[in-house]
């Protein structure tokens, strides 16, 4: 963001009124999105993705658009997860300055979740560098040393770091280099250095989901 002179408050203001919208159980997460666009100061230069996920009764009501994404993972399996909305390889959409991008554009699905699935909302920089299979091994490793039971702060920011992590090593194969081929046969070896977010949630019982 320093490097292109993007402003950060961008993301944050979005986020923050877009939250507001999303707490009443009529509400859906397209309209989340148009109000948090809405809201941001046209002073502030930038733009971001925007994941939203919306948990109303056994119902998981998700807006997707760009690159950023969610995972609902159930034991050791992803039964869901988002799609990627880019115009072209690196190039997501996105909501901002100088952006044709809409809310209304996003990708939208309803999932049915049961109490003890594990819902994963991160930002590019974890799903650019971090696997599938490595995330479960993460989410897996977690729930043994918790005796089973998984803490989502913690494990938020495990996944955090290992996503930096990852997204550090100049050597590794990860999941950009290899899309860096398969779509644009370009080598492309190592991790890619981005900002990392990473937001965890667990269904849960009745009256206590969250």
């Amino acid at each position: 963001f320093v490097k292109v002179a993007i402003d950060r408050e961008m993301s944050r203001d979005f986020a923050e009124e877009g939250a507001t919208e999303i707490k009443g159980p009529r509400s859906l997460a397209v309209r989340a999105l148009e109000k948090g666009l809405r809201s941001v100061d046209s002073s502030i230069v930038g733009s971001c993705t925007a994941c939203v996920a919306i948990l109303v009764g056994d119902r998981l009501v998700t807006a997707n658009l760009g690159d950023s994404g969610y995972f609902v993972i159930r034991g050791s399996k992803i039964i869901a997860k988002s799609h990627e909305l880019q115009h072209d390889f690196n190039f997501p959409f996105q909501l901002g300055t100088q952006s044709r991008d809409r809310p209304a554009d996003s990708a939208t699905d309803v999932h049915i979740v049961q109490p003890g699935d594990c819902i994963v909302l991160a930002s590019d920089g974890l799903i650019d560098n971090m696997f599938e299979g490595e995330l479960l091994d993460i989410v897996t490793a977690h729930r043994s040393l918790n005796h089973g039971v998984i803490d989502p702060p913690k494990l938020a920011q495990e996944l955090t770091y290992r996503a930096v992590e990852f997204g550090s090593d100049p050597q590794r194969m990860s999941p950009f280099s290899w899309a860096a081929w398969t779509q644009k046969r370009v080598l492309y070896q190592g991790g890619k250095t981005d900002d990392v977010c990473v937001v965890v949630g667990v269904v849960r019982d009745g009256k206590k989901t969250k």
